[in-house]
């Protein structure tokens, strides 16, 4: 794929733990994914989780969305949102759940924290811009563009010194120290957990367009020094 060996992939599938795949998730996406969802369906998974219900009609009421009547109904916001939009908010609020800190070597708090940040601003720069996509999809980006950094640190103990290392050394990518120290990098991962999760197909594009680029741009980086080396 793109110069990256399909043999790596193949060894993601039991070389590396990910975080349990929701129950809630698969029987939303099953049925997001039918030829013809059902809005009640899909309303009553919805409603079943109280915290997702809660964050589906804090949405739906921003004031930027409805100014006039709260909507207090989950089926009614719903309806209103939109699938697209229920699919992505769904997966992004069931996916944050399910990485238990004690497992990790990094602060979660953190990670989301400034993941949600660059959502945001994800968010802020496409608002007026004539793009063609979904500004939901967008958000989506911002929020799980790094999803594979959680996942490493899921998988080995030291990695919080290697994002420290690249904090502290603006010439060195992430994912060049990740292939430095470790057989994958956390783009290799986050594509591997999207995809194996079945998130929706335009989150996992986006994640391998971000795994390719950071390939190369690791590539380039390498021919770089060997030239400086010489």
């Amino acid at each position: 794929m793109l110069g990256i060996n399909d043999d790596v992939f193949s060894q993601l599938e039991t070389g590396y733990k990910l975080p349990v795949r929701p129950a809630a998730l698969n029987e939303l996406q099953a049925e997001l994914n039918r030829s013809d969802p059902s809005l009640n369906k899909v309303s009553e998974l919805i409603t079943a989780d109280v915290a997702l219900a809660a964050l589906v009609l804090r949405l739906i009421n921003l004031p930027e969305l409805m100014s006039e009547l709260e909507i207090t109904d989950v089926k009614q916001a719903v309806k209103l949102l939109g699938l697209n939009t229920i699919s992505h908010l769904t997966s992004g609020y069931l996916v944050k759940q399910v990485f238990p800190q004690p497992s990790c070597c990094i602060s979660l708090d953190r990670f989301w924290d400034s993941a949600t940040e660059i959502s945001r601003l994800c968010l802020y720069l496409a608002q007026g811009q004539k793009h063609g996509v979904a500004l939901d999809n967008i958000q989506t980006l911002g929020l799980f563009h790094d999803i594979g950094i959680p996942v490493m640190a899921m998988n080995f103990p030291d990695y919080v010194q290697v994002l420290s290392a690249a904090d502290d050394n603006c010439q060195a990518s992430l994912t060049a120290l990740e292939d430095q120290r470790y057989p994958c990098n956390h783009a290799m991962l986050g594509f591997y957990m999207a995809n194996s999760w079945h998130l929706p197909s335009s989150l996992c594009s986006i994640v391998l367009h971000l795994m390719i680029y950071t390939f190369w741009m690791s590539r380039i980086a390498k021919k770089k020094s060997c030239t400086t080396l010489f």
